[in-house]
């Protein structure tokens, strides 16, 4: 991916389990392997960083040189699963020279597939939330109120994603 798609930034969800996440140890093992592959995959040096929370199964890295990933949260209870935590991750992307205000709100999601599947009412309901969440590039604003970036593994198909944005996109 970095060498023949040359990326300033990797969002992953489904590091490790929902249901048994990764230690801050671990979430720490696997970012610097991702970081020693990066930088031993380019001829330019990166400066690599890395976003995660432990108890969530998120981990975004990125090169400083090219961008900067920051205000980085887990949002919680983003949707509706009995026995189940849903999460998703959230940051600010700017790029050189840009301030906050110019920045795009990113999240990362992972809406499982597991034994519970989820409906397309809870998925509707997934994104909904998501865009409803408070922006980080501008103050008292939603994410879905500006420029923003959404993925992750929504686990449905392109026709079924792209009639839930519509449908929110007509309902402002």
């Amino acid at each position: 991916i970095v060498t023949s798609m040359k990326p300033a930034v990797i969002c992953f969800c489904e590091v490790g389990e929902a249901g048994n996440p990764m230690t801050m140890e671990q979430m720490s093992a696997v970012a610097d392997t991702i970081r020693i592959a990066w930088e031993a995959a380019v001829t330019e040096s990166p400066a690599i960083s890395f976003l995660f929370e432990e108890d969530a199964p998120y981990l975004t890295i990125w090169d400083d040189n090219r961008c900067q990933c920051k205000h980085g949260r887990i949002l919680h209870n983003v949707y509706k699963v009995p026995g189940h935590r849903r999460t998703a991750q959230a940051f600010l992307c700017i790029m050189p020279g840009e301030n906050d205000e110019e920045g795009i709100d990113v999240v990362n999601v992972h809406a499982p597939s597991g034994k519970k599947k989820l409906t397309d009412s809870q998925r509707y309901q997934l994104i909904q939330n998501l865009l409803q969440s408070s922006s980080m590039a501008r103050a008292g604003t939603r994410i879905g109120e500006g420029k923003f970036l959404l993925g992750g593994d929504m686990n449905t198909t392109e026709i079924c994603f792209s009639q839930i944005l519509n449908k929110l996109r007509i309902l402002g």
